[in-house]
């Protein structure tokens, strides 16, 4: 069965630290057990053996001050480590209240975790051997208890033999302890019977027998029964001749001996394998115990320092605080050291002084105690926070970065909430002026837009340095090909060198085109106008102006255009005039036909008639819902008049395009309306289909010939497709 762990309890009120800590502590083969407050702490504190407490200060109600007088002043829990770990609380009083109610140490946040697994590490080590001590002062404690119990209850059997080693008298145990069978009870039983009972080797009972009848001296020996136990036989010569053996059960003792030998090996193992130096020192100073870990450190030989003074490891100006704080220990119980974990100087066999971690620990009687000393090379270590001081200069720096973009960012948000509110381009273009001279800070800049396809650039807008000397759109050497210069969406920069500092043209794109550019020019050579400063946030300028300019653009073109037709949802007639001749020239340009329908609900004013006009829009409305379902996303369903629509199918010649309609035909007959819970009755339609570019190839002429279809379909009976025949 495996040893129980030991057990650490962490004790803060915030959660994601009690995470962070079952991490760190997560490979230290030891139990983690958490609590979010004082009173949590000090329950499990008494439900559990605990090897250490880290303890923050700042918890509602029982802070970590009151928390550590409460476990120093419990039995159970007065000798448990107690390291304050704490965000707050950083000055001298408070560290001073720390070690004063019973810390051994005091941590500030952030935590360092290198040391804080260190210093964790050192006392779990510290804890385990304790343990172990414990155990084994234990084990003996029992055993002796055990032979002092026997000892007072008449221990030996005794036997009494005369000078032919016959039986003369004897006790009770001297026949219970070996298992003697009852008759050998008896006056003038050899010895030799009693030993044949347990050594079946004819020779080696002859040998005992021949050194018992000629013995002179006392004699004692163990002697293993048979039944695995073991004897320890003490033999002394009677005056007159015979003998008298004493037999004493010691199986156990010898079991608990091996034991005690093999704990020995056990704690000579951990100390000859530990990365950390492990000394050991009397009440005098004088080294007991020196691992190879300390030779390796301080290049001093186990023989070498055994019986002399620690003081050969410690530099000159220590040496007399050292003698004094083991005087005071010895004598008053009082140490600045004993218990916790410190940094120390310590002195190799070169004389080379390095930095090291020191826990010390005492242990014996009161008035001759020993102290082990756990002690660690911390030089790389202290390399370490060094370099941990430049890489936080470096974070700091890069705060001081993330600060300045987010202070970027937070305008740049500004200005696109001023931009979404915007009712024209001119009070955009005056909150770009704005914001764009404080994001871009040190440059000048002008805002250039192409009011219309295929007129001249012009300057929109303005911002920083002399109007009189800014950037006019006909200096740009590329101004002629911007579409080609701007291909790539990362800005002109082909005339750097014709104007002082630099400069940058940023492109604005809608629909795929170019529809402007952002002008930047540095104001001088200095470094702080540079252009590359503000690289980073060009693009995302760029993006947010772009998209709120061309969004403005849209909504200004569409301001006095109603594309849908309020009742049925699809197209209205204007849409359908803007939309069909781009669809017929983009069809001359791709080689591809294209047709146009024109359906017509048959009988419509009797829907009106009969069932109201609110019947007439029902029939309507689901006429149109079937069209949108059953067309592809690039045909165009358009309301061109009362109940007549316009379906344009590109790139389906006029067969296909009957098929489709005859499908949608038939569906349309399907339909089962209702309104005002009243059914209307069959729908059908007429329709009349023209195509590009058989039956012509402007709008007009094809839109004539699907409506002459569409009359013959009526004419023909209604419910029909009919093809334009010419």
């Amino acid at each position: 069965m495996a040893e129980p762990l030991p057990k650490i309890l962490v004790v803060d009120d915030i959660a994601a630290n009690l995470v962070a800590m079952r991490t760190l502590l997560s490979k230290l083969h030891a139990e983690v057990v958490v609590a979010t407050s004082g009173n949590d702490a000090l329950a499990l504190a008494l439900d559990h053996d605990l090897a250490l407490v880290l303890l923050d200060i700042n918890m509602p109600g029982m802070d970590g001050f009151e928390v550590a007088e409460w476990l120093r002043g419990e039995d159970q829990t007065r000798d448990v480590p107690i390291i304050f770990v704490t965000a707050a609380y950083k000055d001298d009083a408070h560290r001073l209240q720390g070690y004063h109610v019973g810390a051994i140490d005091y941590i500030e946040k952030p935590v360092d975790w290198r040391i804080l697994r260190s210093k964790v590490s050192v006392l779990l080590e510290l804890y385990r051997r304790k343990q172990e001590l414990k155990q084994a002062n234990h084990i003996m404690s029992e055993r002796s208890i055990m032979l002092q119990t026997t000892l007072d209850t008449i221990r030996h059997g005794l036997g009494m033999f005369d000078a032919q080693l016959c039986l003369q008298a004897w006790n009770e145990r001297f026949f219970d302890y070996p298992g003697y069978p009852a008759k050998l009870a008896t006056r003038g039983t050899p010895l030799a019977k009693f030993i044949r009972l347990h050594e079946k080797r004819g020779e080696m009972v002859r040998k005992v027998a021949d050194r018992l009848a000629d013995q002179r001296q006392a004699w004692r020996f163990d002697w293993s029964l048979a039944s695995g136990r073991t004897m320890d036989v003490k033999t002394n010569p009677m005056p007159g001749g015979g003998v008298v053996i004493a037999l004493t059960d010691v199986t156990d003792q010898r079991r608990d001996e091996a034991a005690v030998r093999e704990y020995a090996s056990r704690l000579a193992a951990v100390n000859a394998t530990a990365h950390d130096a492990i000394v050991t020192i009397d009440h005098h100073g004088k080294v007991r115990e020196w691992n190879p870990a300390a030779e390796s450190m301080f290049g001093f030989t186990a023989q070498e320092m055994r019986g002399h003074s620690l003081q050969r490891i410690m530099p000159e100006r220590f040496q007399q605080w050292h003698e004094q704080g083991l005087l005071r220990y010895v004598q008053s119980r009082e140490s600045e050291v004993v218990g916790k974990t410190m940094e120390r100087i310590g002195l190799r066999r070169d004389g080379q002084e390095f930095p090291i971690e020191l826990s010390l620990a005492a242990w014996g009687e009161p008035k001759q105690p020993f102290f082990t000393a756990i002690m660690r090379d911390v030089t790389e270590r202290k390399m370490q926070e060094v370099l941990l001081v430049q890489m936080n200069q470096r974070l700091s720096d890069s705060l001081a970065e993330l600060q300045k973009h987010h202070q970027e960012l937070l305008q740049l948000s500004r200005m696109n909430e001023r931009l979404q509110s915007c009712a024209n381009m001119e009070e955009a273009v005056a909150v770009l002026q704005e914001a764009l001279a404080t994001l871009f800070q040190g440059l000048a800049g002008e805002l250039l837009l192409q009011e219309g396809e295929g007129e001249q650039v012009t300057r929109a807008g303005h911002w920083g340095g002399n109007k009189d000397d800014s950037f006019p759109p006909s200096s740009c050497t590329v101004a002629a090909e911007w579409q080609q210069a701007a291909s790539g969406r990362e800005g002109c920069r082909l005339h750097w060198e014709n104007i002082q500092g630099g400069c940058c043209c940023l492109p604005l794109w809608e629909q795929g085109k170019v529809f402007g550019f952002l002008h930047l020019q540095q104001r001088s050579a200095r470094a702080d106008d540079s252009i590359d400063r503000h690289s980073g946030l060009m693009s995302t300028v760029r993006e947010s102006v772009e998209l709120s300019l061309a969004n403005l653009r849209m909504r200004e073109r569409l301001k006095d255009q109603a594309v849908r037709d309020v009742l049925t949802g699809l197209f209205n007639r204007r849409y359908l005039d803007e939309t069909l001749p781009r669809e017929l020239s983009r069809a001359a340009r791709s080689q591809q036909p294209l047709a146009v329908a024109m359906v017509d609900v048959d009988h419509f004013k009797r829907f009106n008639d009969t069932f109201g006009h609110d019947a007439g829009d029902a029939v309507l409305r689901e006429v149109a819902r079937l069209l949108r379902q059953r067309l592809r996303k690039s045909d165009i369903a358009c309301r061109y008049g009362g109940e007549e629509m316009t379906v344009v199918l590109p790139g389906l010649e006029v067969m296909a395009a009957r098929e489709r309609m005859e499908m949608i035909r038939e569906e349309i007959k399907a339909l089962q309306v209702e309104h005002a819970g009243v059914a209307l009755g069959t729908i059908t339609v007429s329709i009349g289909i023209a195509d590009y570019p058989r039956h012509g190839n402007q709008m007009e002429e094809i839109l004539r010939k699907a409506d002459a279809a569409l009359y013959q379909a009526k004419q023909g009976g209604r419910n029909r497709v009919i093809v334009s025949e010419g």
